[in-house]
């Protein structure tokens, strides 16, 4: 048997190892989330850990070797359990201290409405703190009370409790049915009082019980809780569950951990704590962030107290310390202080915004929505759909709703009794789709004072019916819906106010929470036979990066993993993250988000206003410049998209005639959008007025500052680069090894920029035309003030600075997006063992390739063997295979491309029967969504052919003119007189 934590999957072998694992993992009770007993059947729950007594229970003798995960069962010990599992997740461990450990570090944030499960099974008690769960462990769960045979068990009639206690703590228990306004039967035997009142009930059990024992109670509250005597051939061991003990395995064990892993778990850790602070404790962010810069300066002001108890301990154990070594170890000690690092200045969690940042990636978080309505009123919305997907992420949640009690005929227990739901197909549905709702009007003011009603606000609630009543009772299980000041209501009505909650229980009613995956599922039982067994084959999920689709414990991924198998890739599309990477860079550089003001301005101004167009052309057109229509950059672009706005904007005389026709329109445009638009543009061009190519434009005497503007060609560089890298992502042939090429030679050039511009390219001519024009002014003898640099240097020092800045943060945020954490799952691993496949990378020389690549191909093979053998594949013929397949491309095919390596050894013969069915892995290289591009273009699609005009297509019809559209040949390939002979 293991002891399995109440809060996630982990489980272990000993109970020291599931208190760690509650002090580390969840740890952070309070009175509202106290911690629960570690055992299963017990009930218990804490509020703190100061009454530690000391105690021992028996425990699986640990491996000589110290592993930590190691298995000995002993099948002739039945008194404990040979593992200690957690009940939040898959964790177990031989240990008591190692599952404590593994519950402190993973499932260490309990609260009030969360506490700390009892680190045994059986035992079902939980626990508002450390403190209180092991109180618990060495009162009820000590070897000696192991060991005891005949010991008295109370069992309560209106829960799940079944503990050995004693005759107070069994009252104690039933006093919190009371609290709660339950009914409560006495449980002595003659006696038919019940009561859900709390005095009535104890004043009954002063008067009429007051000297009576646990002999008189009804024969189904007590039990004897008999237990088997050991073997004597039954080898166990002492464990005491004094604190210092567990304290002292769980130091060895961490000898053998992963640090990184570790110090990842705390900087998360950190975070809940600021996150409990913030919305538990009503802490403001002013306040947390003058705490922790307190905290951090009390600790950098005591370093003269550190270094003279490390000088204290190096003098009791040499003579001659040098002061060289005691700062060096002081220094050691200050940068791994968990807490100072992750809250110093560059600290992921050191201001309020990078706390929000890392809390927004790291937490299952769900937004408020602010609907704006007339009147410029407004309702705020919490999305019931998302916050139903985060709540039955929780296995205990989902537990909880699945398990429906039987209704008795001959009264109403709950909803479920009455005839319309038993009526009802949509209602009786394994769904969760119970929503109740419960509407409130509360003042935020002082009701009696002025204020009365002025500050007055509605707010609606839900609770999911699905939860037994008990489950419901307590407050924190409502959720708060919907939020707006009550004269809202009155002057939009409930109909407005109501409409996006309506919209969302609508959904949830004709489709469920889970509708992308069962939608999916569909799709395929539509495709008849040939797609059947579709979950026995697929290997990967493709999506982009929404949380629904790739989400953790409510996405399609997760759903998918659980019903096909673990070795389901998911990709997040490859594109979608070079977006999402360029977008993080943006945000880091001022003058690139200065850079994308503009363009949008720009764009703004002529895609808005025909007349403006009109007059650029006009000025373009004295100029002797064919002028384009400027492109857009934000909103839902390709990066290409933004490549091409850049080059139209640098087009050369293009520049000119902008900037031009936006110094008139500022002070001449009646339009006052317009005008200000202009205005803007035209300040920034007054700011940033270069040299203009001496061709094509004219010099103006007062410039200042060249550096955006060299900026500008600079970024067209970079961009140029990442943009070919986009479109090749985009295409549907790309395979996985082609990409992650592409990706190194792209991280390659880019950093290549910081040395020397890019050869030929924008910056590159412009810093030519630049040096061109300063000899011509020297030869005329006139003079200019530049901001670069007087020789022939790159550029200048301001400019040289942002290149930088900017390189780094672009190489930055593609490795972010692009490279795994060090703490990689299999899937990733996976992933990254695919590169084997990549022929390019593999050595000359034929004995080392006859070597190259074997373990990796034995991870591959291993963690798609569910679905390898579900196909028949043999494993082993494929290890075998592989070395004479990567010979005969060394030999005959090395300078074939991705493609055209693996379309000819996988499609033509002899290479096909002799490879294919044997070796499956390249086979499952070549079918891995790396792009979700294709969804996209769809997308488009059907917003072009669903227009306004043509909204009242057939769904089939859009279908088949999109397919057309996105995989059919090309407009110029159509033969018109195909048709007429068709008709």
């Amino acid at each position: 048997m293991q002891w399995t934590c109440k809060y996630c999957t982990f489980f272990a072998e000993k109970r020291s190892y599931l208190l760690k694992h509650y002090r580390l993992k969840h740890g952070f009770n309070t009175r509202t989330s106290p911690l629960p007993c570690l055992h299963k059947e017990c009930l218990c729950t804490f509020k703190s850990s100061l009454h530690i007594s000391k105690s021992s229970l028996f425990s699986i003798q640990a491996e000589a070797d110290g592993q930590l995960f190691t298995l000995t069962p002993l099948s002739a010990i039945k008194v404990l359990p040979n593992e200690w599992t957690c009940k939040y997740c898959t964790f177990f461990a031989e240990k008591r201290s190692y599952l404590l450990k593994h519950y402190r570090l993973k499932h260490g944030f309990n609260t009030r409405t969360s506490p700390l499960p009892c680190l045994h099974k059986e035992c079902l008690c939980t626990f508002k703190s450390f403190n209180a769960l092991k109180v618990h462990l060495s009162t009820w769960h000590t070897q000696k009370d192991a060991g005891k045979s005949g010991e008295t068990a109370f069992h309560c009639q209106l829960c799940d409790f079944v503990e050995p206690c004693t005759e107070a703590d069994f009252f104690t228990h039933l006093q919190r049915h009371l609290k709660l306004r339950q009914m409560v039967a006495c449980p002595y035997q003659d006696y038919n009082f019940q009561s859900s009142v709390y005095s009535t009930f104890t004043a009954h059990k002063s008067k009429e019980h007051q000297m009576h024992n646990k002999t008189l109670f009804k024969q189904e509250i007590v039990s004897k809780n008999v237990v088997e005597e050991l073997p004597t051939n039954a080898s166990v061991q002492l464990e005491e569950s004094d604190p210092e003990v567990d304290d002292m395995d769980c130091e060895v064990a961490e000898q053998n951990e992963d640090v990184e892993d570790l110090e990842n778990q705390l900087e998360h850790n950190v975070a809940a704590l600021f996150l409990k602070m913030s919305t538990i404790l009503n802490i403001s962010e002013t306040a947390l962030q003058e705490v922790i810069d307190q905290i951090n300066q009390i600790y950098l002001l005591s370093q003269p107290l550190l270094h003279s108890s490390i000088r204290r301990v190096l003098h009791t154990h040499c003579e001659n310390v040098d002061d060289a070594l005691v700062n060096e170890i002081a220094q050691v000690v200050t940068e791994n202080n968990v807490f100072l690092k992750f809250t110093s200045d560059e600290g992921s969690l050191s201001t309020a915004n990078r706390r929000k940042s890392y809390i927004s990636r790291e937490f299952s978080l769900v937004m408020p929505v602010e609907f704006v309505l007339e009147n410029k009123q407004s309702v705020v919305y919490v999305p019931i759909l998302k916050l139903l997907q985060t709540l039955l992420s929780n296995r205990e949640i989902l537990e909880k709703t699945m398990s429906h009690e039987a209704t008795l005929s001959e009264k109403y227990q709950s909803y479920r009794g009455g005839a319309r739901f038993k009526d009802s197909a949509f209602l009786n549905e394994e769904e969760f789709r119970i929503a109740q709702l419960y509407i409130d009007d509360f003042e935020v003011a002082n009701p009696l004072g002025t204020s009365r009603k002025k500050h007055k606000q509605t707010a609606i609630y839900w609770t999911l019916g699905n939860l037994h009543p008990k489950y419901r009772s307590s407050l924190h299980s409502i959720q708060l819906a919907l939020l707006c000041k009550a004269n809202n209501i009155k002057d939009q009505g409930y109909a407005k106010i109501l409409h996006p909650l309506i919209q969302d229980l609508v959904f949830l009613e004709q489709q469920g929470i889970y509708r992308i995956y069962a939608a999916s599922k569909k799709a395929f039982a539509a495709l008849g036979d040939q797609c059947s067994n579709w979950l026995e084959k697929v290997i990967a999920l493709g999506a982009d990066g929404a949380a629904v689709n790739l989400g953790r414990k409510g996405g399609v991924k997760a759903l998918l993993q659980q019903e096909a198998g673990d070795h389901i890739v998911p990709f997040h599309c490859m594109p979608h993250r070079l977006e999402l990477a360029m977008l993080s860079v943006q945000r880091d550089n001022p003058m690139m988000a200065q850079l994308y003001d503009l363009l949008h301005l720009i764009w703004k101004t002529y895609h808005f206003s025909p007349n403006s167009m009109r007059e650029l052309r006009v000025i373009g057109a004295d100029l002797g410049v064919n002028v384009l229509m400027p492109s857009g950059v934000k909103g839902t672009r390709w990066l290409p998209h933004v490549s091409r706005a850049l080059e139209t904007f640098l087009k050369p005389g293009q520049f000119t005639a902008v900037y031009y026709h936006m110094d008139h329109l500022a002070g001449s445009s009646a339009n006052a959008d317009i005008a200000g638009r202009a205005t803007k543009a035209s300040a920034f061009f007054h700011n940033i007025m270069p040299f203009i190519r001496a061709t094509y434009t004219i010099v103006k005497k007062s410039i200042e500052d060249a550096t955006f503007v060299a900026f500008c060609h600079f970024i067209t560089d970079v961009f140029s680069g990442i943009s070919k890298f986009s479109l090749l992502l985009q295409r549907n042939d790309i395979i996985l090894p082609q990409a992650v090429c592409s990706l190194e030679k792209l991280l390659l050039t880019t950093e290549a920029m910081v040395a020397r511009p890019k050869p030929d390219g924008r910056l590159s001519e412009f810093l030519a035309d630049m040096r061109l024009q300063r000899r011509q002014q020297q030869e005329e003898g006139d003079t200019a003030i530049y901001k670069f640099q007087a020789g022939d240097d790159v550029a200048a020092t301001k400019l040289t600075k942002v290149m930088d800045a900017t390189i780094k943060s672009t190489v930055k945020h593609l490795n972010a997006r692009f490279r795994e954490s060090a703490s990689e799952s299999d899937t990733t691993k996976a992933v990254k063992c695919f590169n084997i496949f990549n022929h390019d990378s593999w050595p000359e020389n034929q004995q080392d390739l006859v070597d190259h690549g074997a373990d990796d191909l034995g991870f591959l093979l291993d963690h798609f063997s569910t679905v390898l053998r579900r196909n028949g594949v043999n494993t082993e013929l494929a290890k075998e295979e592989f070395v004479s397949l990567k010979l005969l491309i060394a030999r005959m095919f090395k300078d074939k491309t991705y493609l055209s390596l693996w379309e000819l050894t996988l499609t033509r013969e002899p290479y096909c029967s002799e490879h294919k069915v044997k070796h499956p892995a390249p086979s499952i290289m070549l079918v891995l969504p790396v792009s979700a591009a294709v969804c996209e273009r769809g997308f488009s699609t059907q917003k072009r052919i669903k227009s306004d005009t043509r909204a009242s297509l057939h769904s089939d019809t859009v279908e088949d003119l999109i397919r057309i559209s996105v995989e059919g040949p090309s407009l110029e390939d159509f033969d018109a007189r195909e048709c007429g002979k068709l008709v």
